[in-house]
């Protein structure tokens, strides 16, 4: 009873409770280790008889054992390094493409680099290499390298192939034939295909790749690569890859030109020259761009032709043809410079600011010179500026130069010369060959502020490359802006300034942002998440991933202010 009462007591609040026996405590769980990375260079799944040597007969193929010399490149934990790994498979699979008939070149054959007393630097060693490329012109170019994690760690393996940036056509399916012969036969997870913007990979004039096969600073593939036997089976999953390549039945362009009317082949034309080219074998697509912009072609049988349309301005063009057969492989791109040369045909002329107003306010003059095709002239010219009666402007006469079709002229009003006067007067524009254009100043009083937008403490004129340059200003820094009649001036906002004191200041003046540090720069912002993804969501269920795009919409923002440009 005693021991009832007790226990009684106990489940009572405020008193104490007897102790009882304590949990047994659930035994601890042991942390799973992470699994070790494969080593790799076990053995080939594919045959080299998969492929057909007879593909590479006769092929030029440069190989570039990465680093040498004075360049070790990276260095395994038990002392092995990539210079010697990389000239080990180069030279392993050099033998392998000569057996094969290939026309083989190594930037190096041996423990050097390409250093000389003028210049030590490396970019000095890499444009070296890439001149041996391009004056060899071989079908394909391969850089041989072995990687290193970047933190230090020893437990980090995988494949990385980088093809060519920018090129969608034979460099990209190369890295994925060499891809898919890594996945399938090194032994090493993940492998990775990504665009490379490496020196020797974007100065290479021929289709190219950059393998970083594995790891040297994991020890276990270290012990492997420095063996013949893991040297030669890196060879093999590259030879492999490279004749698949080599296998495919791609078209190949041939003789693309551009000719004249006679039929002959030429660089300068006085009008739009026709462009041909010849594909062999079998496509079924091709894409003409001339200076990026892509134009209609006529395709008969092994024929492809641009008939000149649309028109061509004046000046240097770039024409790049690509062919494809699908499923199959893509040509090498062929590229043809050539320069047009029209004479001038017309010019238009404006003015900037009003030469009426009752101060003697500097004006713009702006001529247009266009050629037949009412194309801007991509030549220069000079032209004359004058006015009708004489003596209206200061300078009196004047010669500008027109380039990229446009000529700029600041006048202003001579003293002793009324508006009343220069109501009367026309300036004209003038240039050997072509027309006069010729403009009555009558009507041209709107009230308008017009000069020069200058920078900060130096004072200088505001000059901005064309793609940043907004309309109302031209590209000497010369504004011109309309005033309504009883509303405050304002300057319009200019993309990376503020103006410096009042807006009602004129000429203005203007500072960069950030000291200009972010003028022109692109930057690519990504927030993270969004549809399906929260990328994370907190206890009261807000989403990671709105914050995150809230947050980027408010740096894009200043970012922008600042005067880059921002996606």
């Amino acid at each position: 009873m005693l021991f009832g009462a007790a226990l009684a007591a106990g489940c009572a609040p405020g008193t104490a409770t007897l102790p009882g026996p304590r949990p047994i405590a659930a035994p601890a769980q042991p942390t799973a280790a992470k699994p070790a990375p494969p080593a790799g260079y076990d053995g080939r799944r594919d045959s080299l008889d998969s492929v057909d040597p007879a593909a590479v007969r006769g092929q030029r193929i440069m190989l570039d054992p990465g680093h040498g010399g004075f360049f070790p490149g990276t260095r395994g934990v038990n002392g092995y390094t990539e210079k010697e790994a990389n000239l080990g498979v180069a030279l392993a699979l050099r033998d392998l493409l000569r057996a094969a008939g290939a026309d083989v070149r190594l930037t190096r054959e041996t423990d050097r680099d390409f250093l000389t007393p003028a210049d030590s630097s490396l970019r000095a060693d890499l444009a070296e290499r890439a001149r041996m490329n391009n004056a060899f012109a071989p079908a394909l170019f391969v850089s041989i390298h072995h990687n290193a994690d970047p933190g230090g760690a020893h437990d980090v393996n995988e494949s990385q192939i980088y093809h060519q940036l920018g090129d969608e056509g034979p460099a990209y399916e190369f890295a994925q034939d060499v891809h898919r012969a890594f996945s399938r036969n090194l032994g090493i997870e993940p492998t990775k295909l990504l665009p490379g913007n490496f020196y020797v990979l974007r100065t290479s004039e021929a289709p190219s790749l950059l393998s970083e096969a594995s790891y040297l600073t994991y020890p276990p593939t270290e012990a492997r690569l420095r063996t013949a036997q893991g040297q030669r089976l890196e060879a093999e999953v590259l030879y492999l890859g490279i004749v698949r390549w080599f296998m495919r039945k791609a078209p190949r362009i041939e003789r693309f030109e551009a000719l004249s009317a006679t039929g002959a082949a030429d660089t300068l034309f006085t009008g739009a020259p026709r462009l041909a080219a010849r594909v062999n074998g079998a496509f079924d697509g091709a894409v003409l761009r001339i200076d990026g912009q892509v134009v209609p072609l006529r395709v008969s049988g092994d024929r492809v032709e641009w008939d000149g349309t649309p028109a061509l301005a004046a000046g240097a063009h770039e024409a790049t043809l690509s062919a494809r057969l699908a499923a199959e492989g893509a040509a090498q791109n062929k590229r043809v410079r050539f320069r047009v040369k029209k004479p001038a045909a017309a010019l238009t002329l404006a003015l900037h600011g009003s030469p009426l107003a009752t101060a003697r306010h500097t004006v713009a003059a702006e001529v247009r010179v266009f050629d037949r095709d009412r194309l801007p002239m991509g030549d220069t010219l000079r032209v004359r500026l004058t006015s009708e009666p004489a003596g209206v402007f200061v300078p009196a006469d004047t010669t500008v130069l027109a380039t990229d079709g446009v000529a700029l002229g600041y006048l202003r009003r001579a003293r002793g010369v009324s508006a009343r006067l220069a109501a009367r007067a026309t300036l004209v524009a003038r240039a050997t060959g072509v027309p006069n254009a010729r403009l009555p100043l009558a009507g041209t009083g709107a009230p308008q502020r017009a000069g020069f937008i200058t920078r900060g403490a130096a004072d200088s004129a505001l000059v901005l490359p064309d793609a940043r340059r907004p309309a109302w200003l031209d590209r000497n820094g010369f504004a011109t802006l309309a005033e309504r009649a009883g509303e405050p001036f304002r300057l319009p906002r200019l993309a990376g300034y503020r103006p410096i004191g009042a807006d009602t200041a004129w000429p203005a003046r203007v500072v960069a942002l950030a000291g200009g540090a972010l003028q022109g720069r692109r930057i690519m912002l990504d927030p993270e998440g969004g549809g399906d993804d929260a990328a994370g969501t907190s206890k009261g269920g807000m989403r990671a991933s709105a914050l995150n795009l809230e947050v980027a919409r408010a740096l894009a923002a200043m970012l922008t202010a600042a005067g880059a440009d921002v996606a």
